[in-house]
């Protein structure tokens, strides 16, 4: 603790220094309120008190208007201060508690005095632990918020490409967290028509909707080459099992429209039954789930076996996700399929305006703990004409480059690596979803090499609070630390021939056994490791770790925006 004591008194300042000698670190004297504010101005970080003791009637500067001179000068500091006074009167006990934070009557009772400082003290103590605490919680909750916006903007564009304001063709996905965890996507056939996917990862938020990354993408792709909807479903349960922990599954409905507007292929996996109705709501067929959901079988167990079913003007096809026959009421009893069946039926209006209705009415919103999304398609659908896919993607520029970057301790410690790259990386990309894609994949690796690999902290669980406040808090503290010859050298290649962007990262951290992590990595997005690699594999063409973890490779195939 450092103790500043001003008094007039020579004597008197000596005798509180000399009471203080076994309470106070360091003891700073002065003997006037201008001496007092000249020593504040000048004295070094560390001696600055956090404790002021002051005679009330000084020359030239009194206690009191030292005391709003120290406030006006230094207003972001605690810095209590206790007066001293010879007079007994009342207002001046008022001033010294409007101006300070405490008094003691002269003579002084050494006593009360080191009563009163270490209670000062210790209010001192907790303000700057609360005020350290706020600002580190600040900082995470941008951090968190930045994340999230960077999360919201991938999926809202990837989400950009499914169409809208097609005639026949509704849906509805209501999110139970902050990320859905369904999706529902419509894209034109190629050859004239349509495809649509609706699926619902396990669990629900940023987990769930992390594992839709990799089954979007594969159905953007797909379907812009036009493949049969089994081989798209197949495709997507492929790349689910390639890229995503263990026990990652979707179950989803891939259906594809025809260009006569009457005919649906269907494939459905691990979905709740869906229904045929006539106009007048009637209940014409009900199509069971024929597959397990997407990602539970390898390539050479998966059933690519469709449904084709034939429609009439009129008729509708209604498809839902489980978290609508799963919705509870007070008397923890589920909808169920009889329930949304009589929900269905004898329904002359907007299928799933009714269903919204029931739910609401049976569950209220305590009783839906999942995501819901809803399709309900109306016949004939207005599909749209064959396409001309004459005209191929070029990549941003003709021109190759090659950029490479080493960070070492002290750009470590005080760059935003985060900021610098994103600007490198849109100059070669621009504004498009490959930047956001990229920048992703950048933060990710970057993040684990330093905060693993070089500051050798342990992952932690989002779920738990104080555990991830003690994560960020432990980084702080060991990034400020953080001394010898420490690097993260990176390598960003583009590759226009080929459309890709290839980034190699290495740094002068431990290492970790990668095939283990992948292994034993739980499916919760919300870890702060695994999440990454689950989600640097679903964004990457190719991803390889060496050199022990403390080198990687990533390669990214470049699509102008286009998936």
């Amino acid at each position: 603790m450092n103790v500043l004591v001003v008094d007039d008194e020579p004597a008197l300042v000596h005798y509180i220094a000399a009471a203080l000698k076994d309470e106070a670190d360091n003891i700073s004297m002065a003997m006037n309120g201008s001496e007092a504010l000249q020593l504040l101005e000048s004295i070094s970080p560390e001696m600055f008190p956090d404790l002021i003791i002051s005679d009330v009637n000084m020359p030239k500067i009194d206690g009191f208007q030292m005391a709003q001179e120290i406030r006006r000068r230094f207003p972001q500091k605690l810095l209590p201060i206790i007066f001293l006074t010879g007079i007994d009167d009342q207002d001046i006990y008022a001033s010294c508690m409007q101006y300070g934070d405490d008094f003691l009557s002269k003579p002084v009772d050494v006593a009360t005095l080191i009563v009163k400082v270490r209670t000062h003290f210790r209010h001192t103590c907790l303000f700057r632990e609360v005020t350290f605490q706020r600002d580190q919680l600040k900082q995470f909750q941008e951090a968190t918020v930045y994340e999230h916006a960077m999360a919201s903007q991938i999926f809202e564009r990837l989400m950009s490409f499914s169409l809208s304001g097609v005639s026949g063709f509704d849906s509805y996905s209501g999110s139970y967290s902050l990320f859905n965890g369904d999706v529902t996507m419509i894209l034109p056939r190629p050859l004239g028509g349509l495809y649509i996917l609706i699926a619902d990862a396990t669990g629900h938020g940023l987990p769930a909707a992390i594992s839709t990354i990799p089954a979007v993408k594969t159905f953007i792709t797909t379907a812009q080459r036009g493949l049969p909807v089994g081989d798209i479903a197949s495709e997507v349960n492929t790349h689910l099992r390639n890229f995503m922990p263990v026990g990652t599954m979707l179950a989803g409905a891939v259906l594809e429209v025809m260009p006569d507007g009457l005919t649906v292929n269907m494939w459905t996996g691990g979905m709740p039954d869906a229904y045929s109705l006539d106009q007048y709501g009637q209940v014409l067929e009900t199509h069971h789930g024929r597959h397990m959901a997407l990602g539970a079988q390898d390539r050479a167990s998966f059933d690519a076996t469709i449904t084709r079913l034939q429609f009439r003007e009129g008729q509708r096809l209604f498809l839902a996700t489980d978290g609508v026959i799963e919705a509870r009421n007070q008397s923890d009893k589920q909808l169920s399929e009889i329930g949304l069946i009589r929900a269905l039926s004898g329904c002359q209006g907007s299928l799933i305006e009714q269903v919204k209705r029931t739910l609401s009415a049976f569950a209220g919103d305590a009783g839906v703990t999942d995501d819901i999304s809803m399709l309900e398609l109306s016949f004939p659908i207005a599909c749209p004409e064959r396409q001309d896919n004459t005209v191929s993607l070029q990549p941003y520029s003709v021109v190759p480059s090659c950029t490479q970057i080493r960070f070492d301790t002290e750009l470590l410690k005080k760059a935003d690596l985060i900021a610098d790259l994103r600007g490198r990386v849109k100059g070669i990309v621009g504004e498009s979803t490959d930047l956001d894609l990229i920048c992703t994949v950048i933060s990710e690796l970057l993040n684990n090499a330093l905060d693993y690999g070089i500051l050798g902290l342990e992952s932690v669980s989002k779920n738990d609070v104080d555990g991830f406040f003690n994560y960020y808090l432990s980084r702080q503290e060991k990034l400020d630390a953080l001394s010898g010859e420490h690097y993260i050298e990176l390598e960003l290649a583009f590759q226009p021939k080929v459309q890709r962007f290839i980034l190699k990262m290495a740094h002068s951290g431990k290492g970790f056994d990668y095939e283990r992590q992948i292994r034993e990595t739980n499916h919760d997005a919300e870890s702060l490791s695994g999440r990454g690699i689950t989600l640097i594999k679903s964004i990457c063409e190719q991803f390889s770790y060496s050199d022990q973890g403390r080198a990687v490779e990533a390669v990214f195939k470049l699509n102008n925006g286009q998936a």
